[in-house]
């Protein structure tokens, strides 16, 4: 049964080399240039090419965006050939359409997303809607629900740390806080609490990935085949199962003409999608902004431990916000933390969880201003690291400025030097049709859990250490350490 199968994988792979070279010979109207290890023809040198991008993915890109500065590359990476698409082409694909560009078949591939989930959540744009729309309009009302959220979820971790060490794990803190913060904004507070709602997101994104790690190498055609034999034990049904179990009546409810509640799975109810579809949604949302948010939260404490000389200014500032809206937490304390908004801007910056970012495919042909022919299927990202560190974009762009982007009054430089704002060089947050439309939420999350941190704690790293850990590159991304403890001092 195995030689079966590779024979039938060979075989695909071959056909998929020989398409590949086709479509080259006779679509191309501009030779691309290559960075890194080329695959060859039919493929012959792809699982070469694609270990060399695992272990130096980020480097490559790096490399390839500084000597052919300007100019669009192409690229070998762990899984697809990538176009990179230089900086200035940006304006020409960024309004293009689902028919030209598509971001959701990009997920779908990377995720594996007909095995997961994903491809049914996927349909249609009620998530990124839903997000876009009423999750962001209603901040004004969320914001209070969040920080209530964050002080129910934080005493319970700071009850557990040892007096002795005062020690505490800053990644296991920053999920426990978004996690409870984005599942009591997206299902309310009474559903997040009880019912096993915390186990099911817990428990779906690691199987997920499993199924994912074992099939993305596979061709799509035959992953139904080798599933069984790759992943033993599949949890993932029954996970799914119970999500949806959990959440069929509560969308019933909601479903409801007088019904009243103001979380964001009421506006997913609305959409009419099977009770399946919504669970599948939700947990996609959520275990989302986990990834995200989580990532950034965590290297934005590392910074400020690093960097102690901003926690005072950070800290009153917060003071002062607080204290012009009566003391509570409300979407206009965000606004006015400008000096947290810029940390947490350069934060992201430096980190670029992305070494490519804006990732999407070619759903139809089409060409570039300079003449590059981009067939169909062609996978297209831009340089994200490397346009962070390019000094035509950012002045002394590898050294970190908390103040970057506020002048010296305290206030933004402009609109898109704010944290969810999108300036030239930031490929963090998308661009065109389909930037993050969560990335206003994000920057109210975000603002919450370090700003209250901070009010509470003097935080530091252990006795002796100055610098932040090093993040773990995974193919073209990083991600920071999750074993890093810091210590809290309560504050007087």
């Amino acid at each position: 049964m195995r030689f079966d199968i590779t024979v039938l994988a060979v075989s695909v792979l071959l056909a998929a080399g020989l398409l590949a070279v086709m479509r080259g010979i006779t679509s191309k109207r501009k030779a691309w240039i290559r960075v890194g290890r080329s695959p060859g023809p039919f493929g012959v040198n792809r699982r070469a090419a694609s270990q060399e991008f695992q272990l130096n993915g980020r480097a490559l890109v790096r490399d390839g965006y500084r000597k052919h500065k300007g100019q669009n590359f192409v690229i070998q990476t762990a899984h697809k050939e990538q176009l990179v698409i230089a900086p200035k082409f940006l304006p020409e694909i960024r309004m293009m359409p689902e028919s030209k560009l598509s971001h959701a078949q990009v997920i779908i591939y990377n995720l594996v997303g007909e095995h997961i989930g994903a491809e049914m959540a996927m349909e249609g744009h009620q998530h990124i809607d839903v997000v876009r729309g009423p999750l962001t309009r209603s901040l004004k009302t969320v914001v209070p629900i969040m920080h209530r959220e964050y002080r129910r979820a934080s005493e319970a971790i700071f009850s557990q740390i040892p007096k002795d060490s005062n020690q505490m794990n800053v990644y296991s803190f920053c999920y426990a806080m978004v996690q409870g913060i984005t599942s009591t904004v997206f299902i309310g507070e009474d559903l997040a609490h009880g019912g096993g709602w915390d186990k099911i997101v817990m428990e779906y994104f690691p199987e997920a990935m499993r199924i994912r790690n074992a099939l993305i190498h596979w061709p799509r055609p035959i992953r139904p085949i080798v599933k069984p034999f790759l992943v033993p034990n599949n949890q993932l049904e029954m996970i799914l199962t119970r999500a949806e179990r959990f959440l069929e009546e509560p969308i019933r409810r909601r479903r409801e003409p007088n019904n009243h509640d103001v979380d964001i799975l009421k506006f997913l109810a609305e959409y009419n999608g099977s009770p399946r579809k919504v669970a599948m949604q939700s947990l996609g949302i959520i275990t989302g902004a986990l990834n995200t948010s989580t990532h950034a939260i965590t290297q934005a404490i590392y910074d400020i431990c690093t960097q102690p000389q901003y926690i005072a200014d950070i800290r009153a500032e917060a003071i002062e916000a607080l204290a012009s809206e009566g003391g509570q937490w409300t979407l206009e304390v965000c606004k006015k933390l400008h000096l947290l908004d810029s940390f947490l801007k350069e934060s992201l910056r430096l980190l670029a969880p992305e070494g490519l970012g804006v990732t999407r495919i070619a759903t139809s042909s089409f060409g570039l201003s300079d003449g590059t022919w981009i067939p169909q299927g062609t996978y297209l990202a831009v340089a994200g690291e490397a346009m962070a560190l390019d000094p035509d974009f950012y002045q002394n762009p590898e050294t970190f400025d908390g103040r970057r982007f506020i002048d010296a009054d305290g206030y933004p430089l402009k609109p898109d030097r704010e944290f969810s704002g999108i300036e030239p060089g930031n490929g963090m947050w998308g661009s065109g049709r389909l930037t993050c439309p969560g990335r206003h939420y994000a920057s109210a999350l975000s603002k919450i859990i370090v700003a209250s941190l901070l009010l509470k704690y003097d935080i530091s790293f252990p006795e002796g250490q100055k610098e932040g850990p090093p993040g773990t590159e995974d193919d073209a991304n990083i991600l920071p350490d999750v074993t890093q403890m810091i210590i809290l001092s309560e504050r007087e």
